[in-house]
């Protein structure tokens, strides 16, 4: 996670001269946040066990993100929502990351017959879980996140008009 978050960095800072310019207006600039940045800080999330300090994390580069595109220094104290006022935005990373996680979880559990995506995901492989692995699993997150129970999960992702509804929800 750790070096994802690095490389976010590296491309901001590598558009530095995008940021300060005077001359591109601060709606282009987030567009460029957008489409260059922040897809290198998610992508592969999708497949990753979210803890909520992942979603503090991703929340707080987005909006240092955004401070740095308006150049509103730390110590100007700015709150967020003034911040995402000015730049016109909602707080939205981690809410597409996960809609793009439930989007994969359904594709994976309507797949045909017994394939081993499906016994990773739902946590039925044979055997113990060793003392490194994390506690939370794959499906603890989208039973979090929905509010439903395994059974009632598995029913609704059958039914993709259905399973769309819960996503954007969510989202």
């Amino acid at each position: 996670m750790w070096a994802r978050l690095e490389k976010e960095k590296g491309t901001g800072s590598s558009l530095q001269k995008i940021w300060k310019s005077h001359n591109i207006d601060i709606t282009t600039k987030v567009q460029l946040m957008k489409a260059l940045v922040w897809p290198v800080s998610t992508y592969g999330r999708e497949s990753w066990i979210l803890k909520i300090a992942d979603a503090w994390i991703i929340e707080a580069l987005e909006m240092k993100g955004l401070r740095q595109i308006l150049r509103v220094l730390w110590t100007a104290k700015r709150r967020n929502e003034w911040v995402l006022g000015e730049s016109w935005l909602h707080k939205n990373i981690f809410g597409k990351v996960k809609a793009r996680k439930m989007r994969h979880f359904g594709h994976i559990m309507r797949s045909n017959g017994s394939c081993l995506e499906t016994e990773i995901i739902q946590g039925t492989l044979p055997g113990r879980r060793t003392i490194e692995k994390p506690k939370i699993s794959w499906m603890d997150n989208i039973k979090t996140w929905t509010g439903l129970e395994t059974g009632m999960l598995l029913r609704a992702v059958d039914d993709r008009l259905h399973w769309r509804s819960v996503v954007h929800g969510v989202d």
